[in-house]
């Protein structure tokens, strides 16, 4: 056991834990935001001649704010069809779409179901960035996982927040 023998070094000490204290409230304090939308039946988004699948593809999307201040979009769905497994008919990717204020349809990229050896292949997850806040996350099916514009097929959406 170490004994402090003069002030300086107890002042020292004290003041290393008042600092951490006064760090540790600040960052328990920051702002963080989360905004969570659960959905259980596609909806109809905003697009020319869409149509939704009558499947139940159940999920739910969280975005939250990173410390550059862009939005992290995390999307956890379950009982997806592996596009593999889809009929000969259907098409070949499933695409992340997003809305946003004032900006036009954004894809954000191609969702895969899970398939490793021993996951559950119903199973699928999902994350992007964007600079802008989404007002409506949606997923369809597509021939390529290249197109600019959202096809007609959505098999999973939020509502609007």
């Amino acid at each position: 056991m170490t004994i402090i023998k003069n002030s300086s070094q107890l002042k020292n000490i004290l003041s290393g834990i008042v600092a951490t204290t006064m760090l540790l409230t600040f960052y328990s304090c920051a702002k963080k935001s989360v905004a969570v939308a659960k959905t259980e039946v596609p909806a109809v988004v905003e697009t020319p001649a869409a149509t939704t699948v009558p499947v139940e593809n159940k999920g739910q999307v969280q975005i939250k704010r990173d410390a550059t201040g862009n939005y992290v979009i995390q999307i956890n769905l379950r009982e997806l069809e592996e596009v593999n497994k889809l009929e000969e008919t259907s098409k070949k990717a499933y695409i992340v779409w997003m809305n946003a204020d004032n900006e036009k349809v954004k894809s954000l990229g191609q969702i895969n179901s899970n398939s490793a050896w021993l996951s559950d292949k119903s199973k699928a997850s999902f994350e992007a960035l964007s600079v802008v806040k989404p007002t409506k996350v949606f997923i369809t099916e597509e021939d390529l996982a290249e197109v600019q514009t959202p096809g007609k097929k959505i098999i999973w959406s939020t509502n609007t927040f």
